[in-house]
């Protein structure tokens, strides 16, 4: 669907440091328009006086645009090419420039329903200015870094320390080091951030419940074969990219609950036997309900 606009975004961020890492657009804006498959939320003024704003997390927002993007490849990017998932996170300027290129090319002069379709599109779009593409240590707004504590403590202190260390692969995998020579150089990447989800802070890295943990806990049960952080870092996107569900199964919402949904079911099918066999099922009555919705 072709969308009558021209209005041009205009990108703030959150101050405060969160597991999401807020990144707010002007609600009138043809990205938001177009991108109709990201669960926008709707978020006040910057300022009295301005236009309503809608926010997604630098993780969503790093799904859809990030593929088309890449870290400088000279010294100027040395941090961005370090870049790990869960650190994840541009600044205003960053956004700002990529979201700039992509209006220039008019690739939000249509509107998508599924991610899928968008990254069809930036795949074969001839951009006006590739260079607005590539993504500085300057642009970069990280998030905190995955470390382990030392030993020692309470209880407390030592379970926490073993959620981190359960996790400390990931620091491991570097955004440099999966870029391609392609069209969408950097769709390895951001695949990847779906899996870890709103864990950009410390804290929110010891919720054994978050979707960081989840997929780790998973990964490392299915493939106890990787047995040291060196070895899951380095077949952790092979094993991200194997666990998609056909492009027609996976959810037409780009949403954290989604993301780590399809993930869970895409892990499920890759087993074979009645596990596959369940997640065809279940997906078939998902869409049949997400058509029936918008008849």
């Amino acid at each position: 669907m072709a969308l009558v606009g021209g209005v041009a975004p205009n990108v703030t961020m959150e101050l405060a440091a969160s597991a999401g890492g807020m990144v707010y657009l002007n609600n009138d804006a043809d990205v938001v328009r177009s991108l109709a498959f990201i669960q926008w939320q709707p978020a006040p003024p910057a300022a009295a006086g301005q236009p309503p704003r809608m926010a997604t997390t630098q993780g969503l927002l790093g799904s859809a645009l990030l593929p088309a993007a890449q870290p400088d490849r000279t010294p100027a990017g040395d941090a961005a090419r370090a870049m790990s998932p869960p650190t994840f996170g541009l600044n205003a300027a960053g956004w700002q420039q990529i979201l700039d290129e992509l209006q220039a090319s008019g690739v939000f002069s249509r509107r998508y329903t599924h991610v899928y379709l968008f990254h069809e599109t930036l795949a074969t779009t001839r951009f006006p200015n590739p260079p607005a593409l590539v993504f500085t240590d300057a642009e970069l707004l990280l998030g905190q870094p995955v470390t382990v504590p030392v030993a020692g403590g309470n209880a407390q202190a030592a379970r926490r320390r073993e959620l981190l260390q359960n996790i400390h692969f990931l620091s491991l995998v570097r955004c440099g080091d999966l870029v391609q020579d392609e069209a969408l150089p950097s769709l390895s990447f951001a695949r990847l951030l779906g899996a870890v989800g709103a864990c950009r802070t410390v804290v929110s890295r010891y919720d054994e419940g978050s979707t960081i943990q989840i997929t780790t806990d998973l990964l490392r049960q299915k493939f106890p074969e990787y047995t040291t952080d060196r070895l899951l870092a380095k077949a952790f996107p092979d094993l991200v990219a194997q666990a998609r569900l056909p492009y027609e199964w996976t959810s037409r919402t780009l949403s954290l609950d989604n993301q780590v949904k399809d993930l869970l079911d895409g892990l499920s099918y890759m087993s074979g036997g009645s596990r596959r066999s369940n997640v065809e099922r279940k997906r078939i009555l998902l869409l049949s309900h997400s058509v029936s919705a918008c008849a």
